[in-house]
């Protein structure tokens, strides 16, 4: 797949994939990436979007000519690469109306029913692209067309810590209380990032996501589990 290579500032290269949504871009980036920081030092850091990667070096690039061929390189090795397989995390949702509230007037919006709702979020396995806006805030594609929705034209000054939610032709959870544009129809007491463990984010970008509706009482089984230090969320090898 052609890719495009530019200098981005002093320290900086962008690499460039088709502008779209794609799980074949989205397994080669994370195989580039792969190889790069296993060949490459002096690198200061990563980002990368749906199908972009921009490379932040710690000194300043000084051939650029020399550093374009070395990814080049990595590029061409992909096919031979090793593909590592995702894990499938199955995540607990309740979509009762009390911890979703925007949920009324989503389904209002969309013309459909909450059964519906809840057949159709539940029934994707989401593939996670990429971590943004906020530490564990996974942008999942793979929302089922029906339940696409503009953003709110006004943010919501405060969207509750564990709030599945949808925004255009995404679906996410909001990882702590924050601002946000996205519309709430449910609610998981799952973590999804805590700063304090060894790895923060329990999900990486490539991972499959799974919901799966529970009931009130159900996720307050869940809450006391985990207030307990006994809930492990439910995880198991995705073959891609």
């Amino acid at each position: 797949m052609k890719v495009a290579i530019s200098r981005y500032g002093a320290k900086g290269v962008l690499l460039t994939w088709a502008a779209k949504i794609d799980e074949t871009i989205l397994r080669e980036m994370t195989q580039f990436i792969h190889l790069l920081e296993s060949e490459q030092d002096g690198i200061a850091d990563l980002h990368h979007a749906y199908h972009e990667v921009l490379i932040q070096y710690k000194k300043k690039i000084k051939d650029y000519q020399a550093l374009k061929i070395r990814l080049q390189d990595i590029l061409f090795r992909l096919k031979k690469a090793p593909i590592a397989k995702p894990s499938l995390w199955t995540v607990a949702v309740c979509y009762d109306q009390n911890f979703a509230p925007d949920q009324t007037n989503y389904l209002e919006q969309k013309g459909i029913t909450k059964a519906q709702l809840i057949k159709l979020h539940t029934a994707p396995v989401y593939t996670v692209y990429f971590t943004g806006f906020l530490p564990g805030f996974l942008y999942l594609g793979g929302l089922d067309s029906t339940l696409t929705i503009d953003r709110k034209t006004t943010p919501s000054p405060l969207i509750r810590k564990g709030t599945v939610a949808i925004g255009g032709e995404q679906t996410g959870v909001y990882p702590q209380d924050s601002p946000g544009g996205w519309h709430g129809i449910g609610y998981t007491p799952i973590a999804f990032f805590d700063a304090q463990k060894e790895r923060p984010s329990w999900a990486k970008t490539g991972d499959k996501i799974r919901f799966e509706s529970v009931t009130r009482k159900e996720m307050a089984d869940i809450q006391q589990e985990i207030a307990k230090g006994n809930y492990d969320i439910k995880s198991t090898s995705h073959e891609s």
